[in-house]
């Protein structure tokens, strides 16, 4: 398995000119399923749950 290449190395920034960025509006969503009512009611947030205590 190869290793992603880094975006600091010499090679990462010559693949980040090479790849296009298209809009979110031109990107195809049609082959995507929609979730279901059990799926949606399966999912969970992922990351940290708030503590309550945000820094000021």
């Amino acid at each position: 398995m190869r290793k992603k290449p880094s975006g600091s190395s010499a090679q990462g920034r010559r693949v980040e000119k090479s790849v296009k960025h298209i809009p979110d509006s031109q990107i195809d969503f049609s082959d995507i399923p929609e979730a279901t009512d059990v799926e949606l009611k399966r999912m969970r947030r992922v990351g940290r749950p708030a503590s309550g205590m945000a820094k000021q």
